[in-house]
């Protein structure tokens, strides 16, 4: 008897670590109004309720969260650019909050857009990292957004060794998002130069927060990057800014000295963790482009 347990453990694990992504049922009663699962490619989590669904959010315990705000009865939440891991998903109605278990178990093949930056010495192209495409809908709820809202302080300006076309280059850029209507927007321009690939910092990781609006919806990317993808990110913000539908998207990105202790301090702090001094991180923004209230 034993020996078939044995056979059929390793048959089921078999199948559970050859699929790309693992949603676990939660069966409780008090969740069974509301319907979770995979789609077929694994790529994406469908969730359908008879009542209105408020908040979505998919998180780890170290370097990965993800926040949208829902106001319908349908959604669903793109997951392929999660990293492999195991994950909570917390679904927010009236009055419960379901929880449900996500396992990563094999990274998607994501084919990146290409972004062509100009340079007065040479042109090329510059592979970016796509963002999620999850469409949320509704309105923003209040839920969690305090632990979550963004600092209204401005980032300090750093003294930067970049040339005067660098400067007049942002000049133009707020100009144009003046012109386009769009509210004052406060940026504080990266220390290095992205071209320069010899001048990464090999061994930075940074805590970014990255916004993006849709009118009435909103969805919120935290996580731990490193130096080459927290680059790959502001040449992404700064080429939404120029967009109608990306000119509200917003981005703040902090310097990690200590990753596990830049863990420990958020878990310690979990409602205001990024405005309370600590030697695991920069309190002073990296870089910075929101849009006053």
């Amino acid at each position: 008897m034993r020996l078939l347990y044995f056979v059929v453990f390793l048959f089921v694990s078999s199948l559970v670590y050859g699929q790309k992504s693992v949603l676990l049922q939660n069966t409780n009663t008090r969740a069974k109004e509301l319907k979770h699962y995979l789609n077929k490619t694994e790529d994406s989590i469908v969730f359908k309720c008879d009542r209105t669904i408020y908040e979505l959010m998919i998180f780890n315990d170290e370097d990965f969260e993800r926040v949208i705000k829902v106001k319908d009865t349908v959604a669903k939440i793109q997951i392929s650019d999660i990293p492999v891991g195991r994950y909570a998903v917390e679904a927010v109605l009236k009055d419960k909050l379901i929880i449900i278990t996500l396992l990563r178990n094999q990274s998607f093949d994501l084919k990146t857009p290409t972004l062509i930056t100009s340079n007065n010495h040479n042109n090329h192209t510059t592979q970016i990292d796509s963002l999620s495409k999850s469409i949320p809908f509704g309105s923003e709820s209040n839920t969690i957004e305090s632990d979550l809202r963004l600092s209204g302080k401005k980032a300090n300006q750093k003294e930067t060794k970049g040339t005067t076309s660098t400067n007049r280059n942002l000049e133009n850029r707020i100009s144009i998002y003046k012109s386009r209507g769009v509210k004052t927007t406060k940026i504080s321009p990266p220390r290095l130069q992205l071209t320069d690939s010899k001048r990464y910092k090999s061994h930075s990781n940074y805590w970014v927060i990255y916004k993006i609006n849709k009118g009435s919806s909103s969805e919120k990317i935290l996580r731990i990057v490193d130096q080459k993808t927290v680059d790959k990110m502001i040449r992404k913000i700064e080429t939404d800014m120029k967009t109608s539908t990306g000119r509200l998207n917003e981005l703040t990105a902090w310097e990690i000295y200590d990753t596990t202790h830049f863990v420990q301090h958020k878990r310690k702090n979990r409602s205001n963790y990024m405005n309370i001094e600590s030697n695991s991180f920069n309190i002073v923004p990296y870089y910075k482009i929101e849009h006053e209230r």
